[in-house]
């Protein structure tokens, strides 16, 4: 029997969980719907409302809710909604890194954008391997700190140089 070669397993750099909202996603319903019960409420009206505000509040808070593993060569991607395709991001070649900041960051001097009235409320990470080539862009929503921790950890362990937005053509994959 022949001996396979030890795989090297490589190095977690960081890891984040699933941000505090997609926890209120999934409880709050548990809880109006007991509380209903318990309380002998119209559940027509629960019906009705529950689903339209779980929709629009999985739409401004939860829509691009994320994992994040950061290995020494692979960033990996877990959405929370399986209609948001997982993405693993091989980091060998790629130098250049760029954020832009949702709702959750209000004085950040990065904010991605704004919609009318409402500002995106989630986290662009950009990746580059030359400055000539345009940016991958990749929407993350994690905790409150986890995206500037991991916008850290590429810049200082990975050695990845921060650039700005503007200098870029964008490409959202």
């Amino acid at each position: 029997m022949k001996r396979s070669s030890p795989i090297k397993k490589e190095q977690l750099l960081f890891k984040s969980g699933y941000p505090v909202n997609t926890y209120i996603l999934i409880g709050l319903p548990v809880v109006i719907l007991l509380l209903c019960l318990l309380n002998k409420a119209n559940l027509l009206g629960l019906v009705f409302y529950l689903p339209a505000f779980l929709l629009l509040f999985y739409y401004f808070f939860c829509r691009y809710s994320c994992k994040i593993e950061l290995l020494e060569n692979r960033l990996k991607i877990r959405y929370f909604v399986p209609w948001n395709k997982n993405r693993t991001i091989d980091l060998k070649g790629l130098e250049y890194v760029d954020y832009g900041r949702g709702h959750y960051a209000p004085f950040s001097d990065r904010p991605v954008a704004y919609r009318p009235g409402l500002r995106i409320c989630y986290d662009l990470l950009r990746l580059s391997e030359s400055m000539e080539v345009p940016m991958t862009e990749v929407r993350i929503n994690t905790r409150m700190f986890g995206f500037k921790s991991l916008v850290n950890t590429l810049r200082k362990t990975c050695k990845m140089c921060l650039v700005k937005v503007e200098e870029h053509t964008v490409i959202g994959l």
